[in-house]
């Protein structure tokens, strides 16, 4: 993976770790799951390129 790329994931997860807090400051319980997915998503992307910076090590 290039560093570009890496730039661009990052940003990426930024984005939706933003989105979550966003949901989030809006304490609507209907948000609870979208909440809870969109950090698991993001858990999930940054465990796949930790594994793929392992694998390029």
């Amino acid at each position: 993976m290039t560093d570009a790329q890496r730039q661009q994931v990052a940003t990426s997860l930024r984005y939706i770790d933003e989105a979550r807090r966003a949901l989030a400051r809006q304490e609507n319980p209907d948000n609870r799951e979208i909440i809870r997915e969109l950090r698991a998503s993001a858990d999930k992307i940054f465990d796949l390129l930790s594994d793929l910076e392992e694998a390029d090590s």
